[in-house]
């Protein structure tokens, strides 16, 4: 081949290694979650190699012979290959965490699903199949996907169908039992308010779904189509840096495996007070029968795992009148994602005060435990063969959590456990954290890839039955709050908000 031809080659391959290396950087920069420092060091490596390659690619005249500068551009082209496949490559895996982000924070749309529920002896089989018939339901809360499943009736049976409303869940519940209606609508995530309530625990068993409704919830947007900006029950974001200032932020564990995160009942409630600057975070564990006022119901009382139900909203200004606290921020998992995302990072290492059997499955010894996700999972739920009941599965929980941000802030986890970790966030996870707030948490933690003080603590109460706003008339079991153990608790949360070191032991 002549020199020109093989000029031209060279050429060809040191352009699209060019331009591939623009891309890879154009989405690093747009992403802004690689500290300075590495980004240079990157940088300062692809020029090397680049300087490499073209070195090779264009031999000087004479020095060589032809056998050996063919050899030379053979070696150019293969480095400019690889070196072109893996920005790629990281193009790609960048795109990937920017599109998973965007999905899991901001979203402008959550979804329900609404129950058209029947008797289990009824032999109706399809919704075409109840024209005429009378759907009981209730809008004493979840209006609007109330009202959005009764028009897809309403469309699908052209009209021929009537409803009756009913004031309570009970009531509507009530209505199907003794033969008032034939079909009822109601969200699936209220059903586990039924489980509480004497007479109707067996619901599960004495009715079948028929049909199902999604419902789409719209939330704001900007003038762009953008998500707005999420607010916080207290009026708004702190508005600053999140890396130089503390903030409140609730994790919910949702009781769902579907990805429906919206309304579901929270059985993990759980505020972490993060200090960036201090590098201390409080786990803050809250049972989930607590006796709190519910927000929706105007501050009647009510358990703490039923604010869920309402959305994540609710029970974050529950959890803020509780502790007179401002709560900006939240993030959302269920079940599935919850023992995903635990796999996804090679497992947690948690210390046991007890030796127990999980769920009559999985044993716990006292002391490290090496849990994979559907391990820890059972180890966090796992409440009635402890000694505390509640109060130790809300420790276990927050053991569980503790291991995952060892494991995440270690740097090298997120690293090399990049894509299990995504693919575990898709559709299980839900956050109000913007992409701006996000990169400058990464980008803080990657920089300088610090360790964390992580404390706990749990606030406790007594055991009584009293009736909840959510169920009427029924008396349940709740925990009554302990004020000294609340105002504890306060007290703690002001301490990492004041940049105070936490005791060890609180």
């Amino acid at each position: 081949m002549r020199k020109s031809k093989w000029n031209a080659l060279s050429w060809v391959f040191l352009v699209l290694l060019a331009a591939c290396e623009g891309f890879f950087a154009a989405f690093i920069v747009k992403l802004n979650m690689l500290p300075a420092k590495y980004g240079f060091l990157l940088l300062g490596i692809v020029v090397l190699l680049d300087l490499l390659a073209a070195i090779l690619a264009f031999p000087k005249t004479g020095k060589w012979q032809k056998d050996q500068r063919i050899g030379r551009r053979v070696v150019a082209y293969v480095l400019a290959f690889l070196i072109s496949a893996g920005c790629i490559a990281g193009t790609l895996a960048v795109n990937k965490l920017q599109a998973v982000l965007d999905r899991v924070t901001g979203g402008t749309s959550s979804s329900a699903v609404v129950e058209i529920y029947v008797l289990q002896e009824d032999t109706v089989s399809t919704l075409a199949d109840m024209a005429g018939d009378t759907f009981g339901y209730t809008d004493a809360f979840d209006k609007d996907n109330i009202r959005q499943a009764m028009e897809h009736i309403s469309d699908n049976l052209n009209g021929n169908v009537s409803f009756s409303r009913y004031e309570t869940l009970v009531d509507l519940v009530g209505a199907l039992y003794n033969g008032e209606v034939r079909a009822i609508l109601l969200n699936q995530a209220y059903t586990s308010i039924l489980s509480d309530t004497e007479g109707y625990a067996d619901f599960s068993t004495r009715v079948r779904t028929l049909s199902q409704v999604t419902t789409v919830k719209t939330e704001p947007t900007n003038g762009d189509n953008t998500p707005a900006k999420p607010t916080s029950p207290w009026g708004g974001l702190t508005g600053n840096d999140i890396t130089k200032k503390p903030f409140l932020l609730y994790l919910s564990g949702s009781d769902t495996r579907s990805a429906v995160l919206d309304s579901s009942r929270s059985d993990v409630n759980i505020i972490a007070a993060v200090n960036p600057v201090t590098k201390q975070i409080l786990l803050l564990n809250t049972p989930r029968d607590y006796y709190v006022a519910n927000p929706e119901y105007g501050g009647s009382m009510d358990k703490l795992t039923h604010l869920g139900i309402y959305g994540t909203d609710v029970s974050m200004r529950g959890l803020s009148d509780l502790y007179n606290e401002q709560i900006d921020y939240y993030a959302q998992i269920n079940f599935s994602g919850f023992e995903t995302l635990i796999d996804a990072i090679g497992g947690v290492t948690v210390d046991s005060d007890y030796e127990f059997w999980a769920l009559n499955e999985f044993y716990i010894q006292q002391g490290e435990n090496d849990l994979n996700g559907e391990e820890a999972l059972a180890f966090a739920r796992e409440r009635y063969a402890l000694p505390g009941g509640d109060n130790d599965r809300g420790k276990n929980q927050m053991k569980v959590i503790t291991g995952v941000v060892k494991k995440l802030t270690s740097g090298t986890t997120i690293l090399s456990n990049y894509t299990q970790i995504m693919d575990s966030l898709e559709g299980m996870f839900a956050t109000n954290f913007d992409m701006n707030d996000l990169s400058k948490l990464v980008k803080m933690q990657l920089d300088d890839l610090a360790s964390w003080h992580i404390v706990s603590y749990a606030v406790t109460g007594y055991g009584d039955s009293r009736e909840t706003c959510s169920a009427p008339g029924e008396y349940l079991y709740v925990t009554i709050p302990d004020q000294d153990s609340v105002d504890r608790a306060i007290e703690l949360i002001d301490m990492v908000m004041d940049g105070k070191t936490l005791p060890d032991e609180p």
